[in-house]
């Protein structure tokens, strides 16, 4: 039993080529390391050492390698709300938006309600949203590129989704219907 555990501790270090690509700035940065660590100069097989030593810290420290990797799954799956906040926008608020348009912060705002707003009130508007909640989906709007802000409360939509893709945007939310039912009413 215990020859097996030497051997599966020979496989476990036994060295492999890894081929990475990897900015010119880390390359730098990591030559900068090695030589620090070892006087000056760069002895044969410090770079090995080096990564293995780094890539096992950051595995076991769990290290974030970029600052936003997290939000890109996350403004991934905002692209469709996002999408859906601007086929309402097309639907039922402005129908004559074409890309390059601008618009008010109260439409925006609108359209926001309509798409994310949760609490009933009384009145003829329906739905509302907090302001927090229009605040946030604006900035998503903006850092996606749906939107770019020209002037004080005016945004500029640089790109609108077709009919058809409004069509499958607004049926897939079955948003459709009640804003149908809340514009008759008006």
């Amino acid at each position: 039993m215990a020859a097996s555990g030497w051997f599966y501790d020979d496989w476990l270090e036994e060295k492999v080529k890894l081929v990475a690509y990897i900015p010119r700035w880390l390359k730098l940065a990591l030559i900068s390391y090695i030589q620090e660590k070892y006087g000056g100069d760069v002895p044969y097989g410090a770079k090995s050492e080096a990564v293995t030593e780094l890539l096992a810290w950051a595995l076991e420290t769990h290290a974030p390698t970029r600052l936003d990797d997290g939000n890109r799954a996350r403004d991934y799956r905002y692209q469709e709300e996002c999408e859906r906040i601007l086929a309402i926008l097309k639907t039922f608020i402005v129908p004559g938006i074409q890309p390059g348009s601008r618009i008010s912060y109260i439409l925006l705002a609108k359209a926001i309600t309509m798409a994310r707003g949760r609490r009933k009130r009384k009145g003829p508007f329906g739905t509302k949203a907090d302001r927090r909640t229009i605040k946030r989906w604006i900035k998503r709007m903006e850092k996606l590129g749906y939107i770019t802000e020209t002037e004080t409360s005016t945004y500029a939509i640089p790109w609108v989704p077709d009919e058809e893709r409004c069509r499958k945007l607004l049926a897939a939310s079955s948003i459709s219907e009640v804003m149908k039912r809340e514009f008759s009413e008006l």
